[in-house]
Parts: structure tokens; sequence; C-alpha cells
């Protein structure tokens, strides 16, 4: 039987199976002002001003990076898509618990 943590409530992850492993645009969103915290960890360059009108934004995030980081749209892009996979390991590690 199928039990989703106590904190997946919390973060908006629907609880079906089906669902309990995507990191989708809607939980990165309504979860947002969790999420910049590991997000300046992970990029130190990027101020609270910069990810303050992101909310979750993908290419508003592919952006900045470029803007900070002097990387290209690839580069950057690849950055967001390692910190999307990481966010949905930790996601998938804690609904397995």
């Amino acid at each position: 039987m199928f039990r989703a943590p106590a904190w997946s409530e919390d973060i908006g992850v629907l609880s079906t199976p089906k669902r309990r492993n995507t990191v989708n645009q809607d939980i990165i969103q309504s979860n947002w002002a969790r999420i910049r915290g590991p997000m300046q960890d992970n990029w130190s360059k990027l101020t609270a001003a910069d990810l303050a009108p992101a909310s979750g934004d993908h290419q508003y995030l592919v952006d900045r990076l470029q803007q900070r980081y002097g990387w290209q749209k690839e580069k950057a892009e690849q950055e967001c898509s390692a910190f999307e996979h990481m966010l949905k390991g930790a996601m998938k590690r804690s609904l397995a618990a």
C-alpha cells in the first residue's frame, strides 16, 4: 500500500503513485519559497533579487544563469535540468521512505 510522507501534502505532491515521481512546474512554483534557498546554495552568484521574480519560471532562471555566470544557453539549460533532476531524486527518496 502506498503511503505518502507527511510533507507531501505541504509541498503539493499528489499522493497517487502515477504522479509521485513527477517534478513539474506546478510543484516548483508552489514550493518556490522552499526551493530558492537550495538554488542559492547551488548557484551562489544568484541573488535573492534574481530569484524573487522567477517564481519557478524555467526560462527566466536559464536567462538569469546566463547573465550571472556568462554561460551559453545550452550550459544554463543543463544546469537547470541537473537541479530539477536532483529535486526529483530527493522527492523520490522521501516518498520511498
